[in-house]
C-alpha cells in the first residue's frame, strides 16, 4: 500500500518540467519583447536629451526546475472493537524555479558595428521587398538621395539649425505609389559584382495614367533621363553607373533623426535640459513635418493608461499611444533595424555554468 502510493506519487511529478512550458514560454517571451522595446524607446528619450544611450543585450535565459516531494502515512492504533482508529496519507510536492539570466553590455566594436556603421542598401531593399512601405524605409534610413536631403544634421545630436526640402517626402511618396501598385521592384543582379538596382514598371507610351505620371516625376526629381527601367542603387560616388545614390543612416543616426519626434515639458525646454533647433530665417522647427509625421512620442505627468510603450525618466513618463498605428509601425520597423544589423560578438563569450541538480 504504501509502495504504490509512492510510486505513483513519484510519477505524477516526474512530467512537471513540459507542464511548464505554455505559460513560462509565453511569459519569457511576453517579457523579454517588452524589455527589448522599452530599453529602445528609453535611448530614444536619452538621445533628446543628450543622455548617452546604454544597451544591454540579454546573452541568454536557462530555466531549472527542481521537484521535491514527500509522502508520509499517518494513523493510529485502538482496539478492534475501537472505531476510533485512523489512518491517513499525506502528498506534498514542490516546484522550484531557478532562472539564469546572463546580460552582456553593448560597448566597443560590438557597439560601433551594429550602431554607427551605415545601413546597406542590400538592408534596405530586404526591407523594401519584404512588404515594409519604401516610404517608410527612405524616410527613417536615409539622409539623401541624388540631390534630394532628408535633413541631415537631423542624423545626430540636436543641430542648431536645420534646412529642410520638402522634394524628398514627395520623392518617398511616388516610390510608394508605384510600389503599392506593383511598378516597383527592388531586385539584386550581378554586373561584374552584386549591386542593388530599383526598376520602374511602367506602361510604354501610357503617359495618362497616375502610374506613368509617378514614374515621370521621379525622374525628374531624381534628375535622371533615358526610357530604361533599371537603375542601380548605390552610395553616393562609388559608381558611375549608380543612377540613384544613396547615403543611407547608421542605426544611431536612424535613433537620433526619431528621436526629434519625442515630445518634452515646457519647463524642461525653459530650463535649457533640451536643444531646440530653429530654420534658417529663425522659426521655430516642425519636427512632425521633418521626419514625414511617421512617429510621435507623447509626454505625460502620469502613467499613461493606454500605451503601446512607455519609460519613466527625468520624472516624466514618455509613451507611444496604442492607438497611433503609424508610430508603432515605425517603432516596429526600428526594432526589426536592431535585429538586422546585430553582429554576433567575436571570440569566446562568458563560460556559464549551471549546477545539475540530483
Amino acid at each position: 500500500m504504501v509502495l504504490g502510493a509512492t510510486a505513483g506519487a513519484t510519477a505524477c511529478v516526474t512530467n512537471a518540467g513540459p507542464r511548464t512550458i505554455p505559460s513560462a514560454r509565453f511569459d519569457y517571451n511576453e517579457r523579454l519583447s517588452r524589455s527589448t522595446n522599452d530599453q529602445i524607446l528609453l535611448n530614444l528619450v536619452r538621445l533628446r536629451y543628450r543622455d548617452t544611450p546604454y544597451f544591454l543585450e540579454v546573452g541568454s535565459v536557462l530555466v531549472q526546475y527542481q521537484v521535491t516531494g514527500r509522502v508520509a502515512v499517518t494513523g493510529s492504533t485502538a482496539p478492534a472493537a475501537s472505531p476510533s482508529a485512523t489512518a491517513g496519507l499525506e502528498l506534498d510536492r514542490e516546484v522550484d524555479e531557478r532562472p539564469t539570466i546572463t546580460y552582456q553590455p553593448l560597448t566597443g566594436e560590438a557597439f560601433a558595428r551594429r550602431f554607427l556603421t551605415p545601413i546597406s542598401a542590400g538592408t534596405l531593399a530586404l526591407l523594401a521587398g519584404s512588404g515594409w512601405s519604401v516610404e517608410r524605409v527612405f524616410d527613417c534610413c536615409v539622409d539623401a538621395v541624388n540631390d534630394l536631403v532628408n535633413v541631415p544634421a537631423a542624423a545626430g545630436p540636436t543641430p542648431a539649425t536645420v534646412t529642410m526640402d520638402p522634394r524628398f517626402h514627395e520623392m518617398a511618396r511616388l516610390f510608394r505609389t508605384l510600389q503599392k501598385t506593383g511598378r516597383l521592384e527592388i531586385i539584386r543582379y550581378t554586373d561584374g559584382d552584386s549591386v542593388t538596382a530599383m526598376r520602374f514598371l511602367t506602361v510604354p507610351g501610357d503617359t495618362s495614367t497616375a502610374i506613368a505620371s509617378a514614374s515621370a516625376r521621379l525622374r525628374e526629381l531624381l534628375g535622371i533621363t533615358g526610357e530604361q527601367d533599371l537603375y542601380v542603387l548605390g552610395p553616393s560616388g562609388a559608381r558611375a553607373t549608380a543612377l540613384i545614390r544613396v547615403r543611407q543612416r547608421s542605426l544611431l543616426g536612424t535613433m537620433f533623426f526619431l528621436s526629434q519626434a519625442v515630445d518634452v515639458p515646457d519647463a524642461d525646454l525653459k530650463n535649457g535640459l533640451v536643444a531646440q533647433s530653429v530654420m534658417a530665417d529663425g522659426s521655430p522647427v516642425d519636427w512632425e513635418q521633418a521626419t514625414g509625421k511617421i512617429f510621435h512620442v507623447k509626454v505625460a505627468e502620469s502613467r499613461p493608461e493606454r500605451a503601446f510603450v512607455s519609460v519613466h525618466y527625468r520624472g516624466h513618463w514618455f509613451y507611444i499611444d496604442d492607438a497611433d498605428l503609424e508610430s508603432k509601425t515605425t517603432f516596429d520597423l526600428l526594432t526589426h533595424l536592431v535585429s538586422l544589423q546585430s553582429v554576433p560578438p567575436r571570440g569566446s563569450g562568458p563560460l556559464l555554468t549551471v549546477p545539475v541538480g540530483p
